[in-house]
């Protein structure tokens, strides 16, 4: 019990991601310094040197020379793959769906090699004539070639491909594709608002300077020019003049003959201000409220279905639980755009670590984002998730017609809605003066 305990625990799964990472960077580095002169297990000749030049020694030429005869430029990706379960290692991400993960690695490492094999056919590898895909590229392109021609092979290998990454990554082809166009169309619309802006400005600046030249031509043909005009100078030199009193003195500028200019339109005519409003009298004796039943009463409204949240609740224990995050769904509280679950977590379980999954348990529900808060006064915590059908239009009739409404002493009384846990919300308007 302690073993498997340890073998789950944060440590173990940090200790694995840094040998994975470090398996990664062998792997890179030795097929990197690659000499196919290099002695090794799997060559018949040693070649002309004593001592591999390989960076990792003779273990490194002994696995580069066994991953390039084996899978030809495929072997390439074996230290991607192995740099990318240690990340996931480290950052405590369990390897879950093993079956599935380990059937598409084997796919993967049969189809590229195959796909290369059927594109490039032998290249140069390191001074010598060697497949691209290597012995099991060349297998298993020459057996689907032989069956389904080199058009069929090609579909057929690509599809394998599109196949394996997904299992052996457990990243979903569809969530890439639908953010790669979420991306795009944000791009697009950025491009768009610059467009627009840029035609704005293009446009106000056609537009002034069609006023200056229609302000200009009048000027002309009333014979106003600018030159006759004079402007003073800020060059003019000062000069002091004296005025009667002690120590009084008055800076002046020199006198400069008047130029035409243009006749000055009269003051515009001020309107009279109007009267202040009266008010009518409004007689109040005898009036009667509208009744309720003119405001829609939305059939349906705040019905949800409880085996649906049931099932939610469900799928958000096992998928923490995956996780190590250990715990239980003590109770939902279904609102108008999210339901709220009261996630208790184990003895030992930390509120950092139900935090985290946030992300990964939006991946596992396919919702947009999911929200994880801390309830306060509860030994438990809450867990947004939106609901499936889009958020419920809240109609004023259910507020009205509600318990808190009816029975507030204010005459006052506002109805503002309903909160996320699907009550009524209501309040005075006296206590609220910055609505007015």
């Amino acid at each position: 019990m302690v073993g498997g305990n340890f073998f789950r625990s944060r440590a173990a799964s940090e200790a694995l991601g840094v040998l994975l990472l470090l398996a990664g960077v062998l792997a890179l580095l030795s097929l990197y310094s690659y000499d196919p002169r290099d002695p090794n297990l799997f060559s018949l000749t040693t070649g002309d040197v004593e001592s591999p030049t390989n960076w990792i020694g003779g273990f490194g030429a002994s696995l580069s020379a066994a991953l390039y005869q084996a899978l030809g430029f495929a072997a390439w990706t074996v230290p991607v793959f192995l740099a990318f379960w240690g990340v996931r290692r480290f950052a405590s991400r369990p390897f879950e769906n093993r079956g599935s993960k380990a059937f598409g690695l084997v796919l993967l490492f049969l189809a590229v090699p195959a796909l290369l094999s059927l594109a490039f056919g032998r290249r140069p590898l390191a001074g010598e004539d060697a497949e691209a895909g290597g012995i099991v590229g060349r297998a298993v392109s020459e057996a689907a070639r032989s069956r389904l021609g080199t058009t069929g092979a090609v579909l057929l290998v690509s599809t394998l491909i599109l196949i394996a990454v997904p299992l052996s990554t457990q990243v979903s082809l569809a969530d890439v594709l639908f953010g790669l166009r979420v991306k795009l169309a944000a791009l697009f619309s950025r491009f768009q608002l610059g467009w627009a802006r840029n035609r704005d400005r293009r446009t106000k600046e056609r537009l002034r300077r069609t006023v200056v030249a229609k302000h200009l031509e009048k000027a002309k043909r009333e014979g106003i020019s600018l030159e006759d005009v004079p402007f003073a100078s800020d060059d003019s030199p000062p000069f002091l003049r004296e005025v009667p009193g002690p120590g009084k003195f008055s800076i002046t500028k020199k006198a400069i003959a008047p130029g035409r200019v243009a006749a000055v339109p009269p003051p515009a005519k001020k309107k009279p201000a109007p009267s202040p409003q009266q008010r009518l009298p409004i007689p109040v004796d005898g009036y009667t409220y509208p009744p309720v039943s003119l405001l829609e009463k939305r059939e349906g409204a705040g019905v949800v279905d409880r085996r649906v949240l049931a099932e939610t609740g469900r799928r958000i224990s096992e998928k923490c639980a995956e996780f190590g995050v250990e715990g239980e769904i003590a109770e939902y509280h279904p609102g108008p755009v999210v339901t709220t679950y009261e996630f208790r977590p184990a003895a030992g379980i930390k509120v950092n670590q139900v935090m985290g999954l946030s992300e990964d348990l939006a991946l596992a529900l396919s919702a947009e984002s999911i929200r994880i808060e801390r309830l306060p006064g509860r030994a438990s915590v809450g867990i947004e998730v939106p609901n499936p059908g889009g958020g419920e239009i809240i109609a004023l009739r259910d507020v009205v017609e509600s318990e808190r409404f009816q029975s507030s002493p204010s005459l006052l009384t506002l109805a503002l809605g309903k909160d996320i846990h699907g009550e009524p919300i209501v309040n005075d308007l006296r206590v609220m003066p910055h609505l007015l």
